[in-house]
């Protein structure tokens, strides 16, 4: 589970991959079957798993949609998106557009929500756990437009493929906020507050 860190990655660029990344790595291969020149929708594209989400799919060449607020509507462009749908002005389930992957990295939606804007043979990602994803996932698994909520797993070739991606810059980290150790109550405050953008990292010295 682990993987070496190259010369061109600082220490907090190394703290802010593992678990973000790889859920969002495994969500998009994986669970979504993402294949190139896919439509993809990313909800949450700002966010810690999303931005790295938007980026994962793009060197994998999807076509990419990011759904985030406003404010954020720059830095997800700048991630490489192909679209960018304001959340606070536009309800992408309402669009008429579809999708072959909609990846919701942040929760707020749900596959009932999402069923009408994906195309045949299409996926739904969740990394929300609950009884009704789980519910979900086993009405939906010899569906056309199948639904999932996914846990990531720990996995040494999958940190490897992360690192090539930032070492080839095709994958970058944006950090939010660095807080020492010794205020990892306030990390986890704002964390609970709403992360604006990238990752949250705390550090030893």
């Amino acid at each position: 589970s682990v993987a070496k860190i190259p010369d061109n990655m600082s220490m907090e660029h190394a703290a802010a991959i593992p678990l973000a990344a790889t859920t969002a790595l495994q969500s998009l291969r994986d669970h979504g079957k993402l294949k190139e020149k896919n439509r993809v929708l990313i909800n949450g594209a700002s966010g810690g798993v999303g931005a790295f989400a938007v980026q994962i799919a793009k060197a994998y060449g999807a076509l990419v949609t990011g759904v985030a607020s406003g404010e954020n509507e720059s830095f997800v462009t700048s991630l490489g998106v192909d679209e960018f749908i304001d959340y606070e002005k536009v309800d992408f389930t309402r669009t008429g557009q579809t999708w072959d992957l909609v990846f919701d990295a942040a929760g707020k939606s749900g596959y009932l929500d999402a069923r009408d804007v994906m195309t045949k043979h299409s996926h739904y990602v969740s990394t929300e756990p609950n009884l009704l994803g789980a519910v979900m996932s086993v009405l939906t698994k010899l569906s056309s437009k199948h639904g999932t909520v996914m846990l990531a797993t720990p996995s040494r070739d999958d940190l490897r493929e992360l690192v090539q991606l930032y070492t080839e810059e095709r994958m970058k980290v944006t950090i939010d906020h660095l807080f020492p150790l010794d205020q990892a109550r306030e990390a986890h405050q704002r964390i609970e507050n709403g992360v604006d953008r990238g990752k949250i990292v705390l550090t030893t010295t």
